[in-house]
């Protein structure tokens, strides 16, 4: 379960697209959780879930304020092994209160100076839920993919089950001909900004050098 909050710290697609794309190369499936959609209107929420809906990825919608979405979430989880990760301060550990008040997680708090949460996990917790278990883990800020471009070409979300049907094997979905992403993109069935957070992180990655 990938926990992002809508604000404080604010919303980043680009970090989730980040965690979406690790949980696929871990064959991993994801649930998004977006926390303190108190803070903003439905508008916003809706928005965000319309674009990863085009992902082929669940999002609901938490509440702490209004317990808005925790049936939901506890009918989402129910019977697995779900481990919670994300920023510091969005809300994991007030999450897996919810879930059961006896695994009483220390709650942590936002910085309004620093612009990020105070880190309050500094484990991670496994404790045994149904027929399954519930991990609590340490937040972070920032995530390194320590992989190729190829890697990524193949693992981003919605492109890695549509990359086979480009026309090369090799497609690195940017300006190749025949590219089943780049149609995908152009026909509004992947969000744009999803996209550019794609060529955003492949600039940042190297090539495989035994490409060729």
């Amino acid at each position: 379960v990938v926990v992002m909050s809508l604000k404080k710290p604010e919303f980043s697609s680009y970090l989730l697209d980040k965690f979406l794309t690790l949980l696929n190369l871990s064959h991993v499936e994801p649930l998004v959780i977006l926390t303190k959609i108190d803070l903003s209107n439905d508008d916003e929420v809706n928005k965000i879930k319309d674009m990863y809906r085009l992902l082929n990825i669940k999002v609901i919608g938490y509440s702490k304020v209004t317990k808005e979405g925790k049936e939901e979430i506890l009918e989402s989880i129910k019977g697995k092994s779900v481990a919670f990760m994300g920023q510091t301060g969005v809300g994991k550990s007030s999450l897996v209160n919810i879930i059961d008040e006896d695994f009483n997680r220390k709650i942590g708090e936002f910085s309004e100076s620093l612009g990020r949460g105070k880190h309050q996990t500094k484990e991670v917790i496994l404790f045994p839920y149904q027929d399954g278990f519930i991990g609590d883990t340490p937040g972070f800020s920032s995530l390194e993919l320590n992989i190729y471009k190829e890697d990524l070409a193949n693992s981003f979300p919605l492109i890695n089950t549509n990359y086979h049907k480009c026309r090369y094997s090799n497609c690195l979905h940017q300006n190749e001909p025949g590219c089943e992403i780049t149609s995908l993109v152009k026909s509004n069935k992947m969000n744009k900004e999803n996209y550019d957070n794609y060529l955003q992180m492949l600039n940042e990655l190297v090539a495989r050098k035994d490409r060729f």
